[in-house]
């Protein structure tokens, strides 16, 4: 998978989780949803893909502080991976724009 490709599945993700946490179903349930193979898991391989790793404070309090400490995280980490991916293609732009002009 290529940066950019990881980037689309991890805003998908993010996009889906956004519908979660502003959802009406019970807390527990979004807790289980979050902290699945589906999310948590595909997030922290997603990551492991990148030059940015997936971390964050996990308060163990309710259901609701640990889902949204780490939705939070996920949105940090996301846009941190944009600009690291948005850098690396202007410098690369810029490198093969310089070459050309030689």
């Amino acid at each position: 998978m290529t940066q950019d490709q990881i980037l689309s599945q991890l805003k998908k993700i993010l996009s889906f989780a956004d519908e979660l946490v502003d959802s009406d179903l019970k807390e527990e349930l979004i807790y289980d949803m979050i902290f699945s193979e589906k999310i948590s898991k595909q997030v922290y391989s997603l990551f492991n893909q990148t030059p940015i790793k997936f971390d964050y404070y996990d308060p163990d309090s309710s259901y609701k502080e640990d889902y949204m400490a780490f939705y939070y995280a996920l949105k940090e980490h996301i846009q941190s991976l944009q600009h690291t991916i948005d850098s690396t293609s202007i410098n690369q732009e810029s490198l093969y724009d310089r070459f050309n002009s030689l």
